[in-house]
């Protein structure tokens, strides 16, 4: 299963601290335009740091991957990663946080292996999504075991299809 949802700024500040949805707020949850999911991270989120926001997470099996700028994320970890720890037990989920930077930065992070390299690899017939590009992310075979999350979910955080190559 992979869900995907931009931004944490899903429900107003009023919900955020309250047990309880506005009626806006809970008309949107009815109408699927957010998700119960959406509503407890950020709540959870806005506990630990009521200053800290993320762009989007995506959901995966067992894990919530949150991307976030440099200040957000470092507030979103806290110190030692106590933040995290706390987010995680709240949902029951494996959190991992991703900083919004470059894409080999950002899939070594994901990942946690290290990338030999990472090739855009252009196509002259684009594919069914219409994607004429991808990446071929090169990474060593002694790694091959380690690699922690599938392609789908490497392209769903960088907004690109992604290919492993290992070697």
């Amino acid at each position: 299963m992979q869900n995907e949802s931009p931004t944490n700024n899903k429900i107003c500040k009023v919900c955020l601290t309250s047990n309880m949805l506005c009626s806006a707020c809970n008309s949107r949850l009815e109408s699927g335009q957010i998700s119960d999911l959406d509503v407890k991270l950020s709540r959870a989120v806005f506990a630990i740091r009521p200053d800290a926001e993320f762009s989007k997470y995506i959901v995966s099996d067992n894990f919530i991957i949150i991307i976030a700028d440099k200040d957000n994320a470092r507030k979103i970890i806290g110190k030692a990663g106590r933040n995290v720890q706390t987010i995680s037990k709240q949902l029951n989920k494996k959190l991992k946080v991703v900083e919004i930077s470059g894409h080999n930065v950002m899939l070594e992070e994901l990942l946690s292996v290290p990338i030999i390299a990472i090739n855009k690899v252009y196509q002259q017939q684009p594919d069914a999504s219409g994607a004429g590009e991808f990446y071929r992310v090169r990474i060593d075979k002694k790694f091959s075991r380690k690699v922690r999350f599938s392609t789908s979910i490497a392209s769903a955080v960088l907004n690109k299809k992604i290919e492993y190559v290992f070697e």
